[in-house]
């Protein structure tokens, strides 16, 4: 079976930001690590949206984070 993209934009995407990221070393959370200037988790949540498929997008991330 091989995966189809729906051009009508109903597709929601969940972004898993909830790791500390313990194993890139200190500094915080992964997600929130700046890369360019901004955070990682910006440039993903960007990158995903323009997806012509992706109605939403979700992220899961600490309440103390966000």
């Amino acid at each position: 079976m091989t995966a189809q993209l729906n051009p009508r934009g109903d597709v929601a995407v969940l972004v898993p930001a909830a790791g500390a990221g313990v194993r890139l070393g200190p500094g915080g959370p992964k997600a929130l690590r700046l890369l360019g200037g901004e955070p990682l988790l910006v440039h993903v949540v960007r990158r995903v949206a323009t997806a012509p498929s992706v109605h939403t997008v979700v992220v899961a991330a600490p309440a103390t984070e966000v």
